[in-house]
């Protein structure tokens, strides 16, 4: 049996189920057992001693079949995506504190995986982000828990205010378009500035490691001000130095994807699961405090584009509307010259 969260169950909401639940004078009053004391989670090896305090934390526990806690997460990019189909009950809980995401073939042959997000409940600016988990192993398909901006891309030019993609890690243990095979070597991806050819800009740090698929492993990042350090079982495994610090508060994303470039998908044994064990975000107090400030900022920025954009669409609509009425609008003819 997995931890007790701290958060899961106010002590003002346990009195209150304990008022309500009381016996009567007539009743036997049961022998009362001590409620266990919340496990404090130790910090990560890499930021012990740094005053990061647990910001989130999610160990997956439920029962079997149910979706993931929707008070932290939501389904991510439902419908298809790349060569399979996102559908929401590839992920689920497993009922021992784990989250499975499955990729599989459908009914009708077409490959369904999927992912959860944390857009709409939790977004943090600079922190230590882990996963623990066992990666997806299998060719044409990859698992990966990223970092990700809402207003990636915008302004274009400025990653520290549009955000920047985090790969906390990738796996793909196949041949892909780099050529070769990419077996035990785990890859931290960056990418802003949008992705389309003309803007997108990238930088990739990888490291072998023994054995990676064979295990649960822990992946994290360590983001802030001072760049981005990655970790596997709390031993560094590269760095970004060209990457810009983005100052973006940023969502969760654990996900499966498929692609030809990752291998023949045709030849996976499926169904096939990347098995996440738990996920936790850290931040110091001076992060949390600056966290709220950087949120204040994107906000603002987010408002401001909105409205430039509903601004722009008005005027593109007002220009369509008066070039559609001077089309429709019959011709007259010349006028006669005027007799001498």
């Amino acid at each position: 049996m997995k931890r007790i969260l701290p958060f899961c169950l106010s002590l003002a909401a346990a009195s209150a189920c304990t008022a309500m639940a009381a016996p009567s004078a007539k009743d036997p009053v049961p022998a009362q057992a001590a409620a266990p004391a919340p496990v404090a989670v130790p910090l990560p090896a890499p930021i012990q001693g740094q005053d990061y305090r647990l910001v989130f934390e999610d160990t997956f526990d439920g029962p079997a079949g149910a979706k993931a806690d929707a008070s932290r997460w939501s389904d991510w990019a439902p419908g298809p995506r790349k060569k399979a189909f996102n559908v929401a009950d590839a992920c689920k809980l497993d009922g021992q504190g784990r989250l499975v995401i499955e990729v599989r073939r459908g009914k009708d042959g077409r490959i369904e995986t999927g992912g959860i997000d944390s857009q709409r409940q939790f977004q943090a600016t600079h922190g230590y982000f882990e996963c623990r988990c066992k990666v997806l192993e299998q060719p044409g398909a990859w698992s990966a828990f990223w970092v990700h901006s809402p207003s990636f891309g915008r302004p274009m030019g400025d990653g520290a205010a549009a955000g920047v993609e985090i790969d906390v890690f990738e796996y793909f243990p196949y041949a892909w378009k780099r050529g070769g095979a990419k077996k035990d070597v785990v890859e931290h991806n960056a990418h802003w500035d949008g992705y389309t050819k003309e803007t997108h800009k990238s930088e990739h740090a990888e490291k072998v490691i023994p054995g990676l698929a064979k295990e649960f492993r822990t992946f994290a990042v360590k983001w802030d001000a001072a760049g981005y350090v990655f970790f596997v079982d709390g031993v560094e495994s590269g760095r970004w130095t060209k990457t810009p610090v983005s100052n973006r508060p940023e969502y969760l994303i654990l996900s499966c994807e498929a692609d030809t470039w990752t291998g023949d998908i045709a030849k996976a044994e499926l169904p096939a699961a990347f098995v996440v064990d738990h996920v936790r975000v850290w931040q110091t107090p001076a992060q949390q405090a600056a966290d709220k400030v950087f949120k204040a900022e994107a906000q603002a920025r987010d408002e401001a584009a909105a409205k430039a954009r509903k601004e722009a669409q008005e005027k593109a609509r007002k220009e369509a509307s008066e070039k559609a009425r001077a089309k429709a609008a019959p011709k007259t003819a010349p006028a006669a010259p005027a007799q001498p």
